[in-house]
């Protein structure tokens, strides 16, 4: 399974000065939406009744139909306009933000924990392409019990993943913490950090050219096509909720190839979604659950559910969250 190629197009190389730094990027996807969707409220405050589209009306349907069919296609600019960052930058992100989150989050060292998802990750990298096959992906683990949220994994641009101490504790077999990885490592191979970065470019340069040009209109469809990518109803992070589908595609058929069930991950999710108790993030969990499922099923002559344990058994899994658990009550006490 071909997962990501290190070779870089004639426009992947070379310098690219137009990016910002990705903490910036989370400051600039906030203020643009807040800033096109002010905008866009006043607007429309001072159209009449019958200007305006309306979902819930019949009489409105075809023009609503119309908003969003520009509204699609405009999205699909933005994500598509222009090439992406260099690869190298990529490994140059990771470098200077693994300094930063390793500041920003309690990093642990704890050898045991760590060798055990290695041992994971070999199984998984075993099926990777060539090129991955030997790469050298760095696992850190981090205390989440109270600083950021629970239950949580992130991956840096090129080649750090982030591992919570919860998503240890609370995991039921070696299958979940294989879908945990092969999901991160889905990201990086994916260059979604890449992909943010420039649909955030291309948001910050298109509405900047739709206000010199006094083109209101743009500037309303870039608010709601900014919404659509990285609003309230499909935001995850700082990456768009397709990117985090994406990810559970790709890492769904790395948990098919090494042998794992495949519904590893929806059962993990199927157990953080109930933390939410049914809020916004607990309905876009739901949909994620969904499409594993599905996918799975349509899969499922192929590999049928596979194994939950494959490199070690459980009672070696428990034996590293029992230690990790008493790592984390050693460290309390200090």
């Amino acid at each position: 399974m071909k997962i990501w190629s290190d070779e870089m197009s004639e426009d992947e190389s070379g310098n690219d000065g137009g990016f910002g730094n990705l903490y910036r990027a989370r400051e600039v996807i906030f203020f643009l939406v807040f800033v096109l969707l002010v905008v866009f409220f006043f607007i429309f405050l001072n159209q009449s009744e019958d200007q305006i589209p309306n979902k819930g009306s019949p009489g409105n349907l075809p023009s609503y139909a119309k908003l969003e069919k520009e509204i699609d296609l405009l999205v699909l600019e933005i994500r598509n306009s222009g090439a992406l960052p260099p690869l190298k930058d990529d490994f140059e992100m990771d470098e200077s933000v693994d300094l930063v989150s390793q500041d920003y989050n309690i990093v642990l060292e704890h050898e045991k924990t760590k060798q055990y998802l290695e041992l994971i990750l070999a199984n998984l990298q075993k099926d990777f392409s060539e090129e991955w096959k030997n790469r050298v992906l760095k696992l850190r683990l981090y205390d989440d019990r109270f600083v950021g949220r629970t239950n949580n994994a992130f991956a840096l641009p090129a080649e750090t993943i982030y591992v919570g101490t919860t998503q240890i504790m609370w995991a039921n077999n070696e299958a979940e913490l294989a879908a945990l990885l092969s999901h991160e490592v889905s990201h990086i191979a994916l260059r979604h950090v890449a992909e943010s970065r420039r649909i955030v470019k291309n948001l910050t340069v298109f509405a900047q050219k739709a206000f010199v040009a006094k083109d209101f209109e743009k500037v309303v469809l870039l608010g709601l096509a900014a919404q659509k990518l990285f609003g309230y109803n499909e935001f995850v992070g700082i990456l768009p909720l397709e990117h985090e589908s994406e990810a559970d595609r790709n890492g769904q058929t790395m948990l098919r190839n090494s042998g794992y069930d495949d519904l590893a991950l929806a059962s993990s999710l199927e157990r953080i979604e109930k933390i939410f108790n049914n809020n916004l993030f607990s309905q876009i969990v739901q949909k994620r659950i969904r499409d594993l499922k599905n996918n799975s099923k349509d899969k499922s002559d192929l590999n049928g559910r596979g194994k939950t344990f494959i490199v070690s058994k459980e009672e070696d899994l428990r034996l590293v969250q029992a230690a990790l658990q008493q790592f984390l009550n050693d460290l309390a006490l200090k």
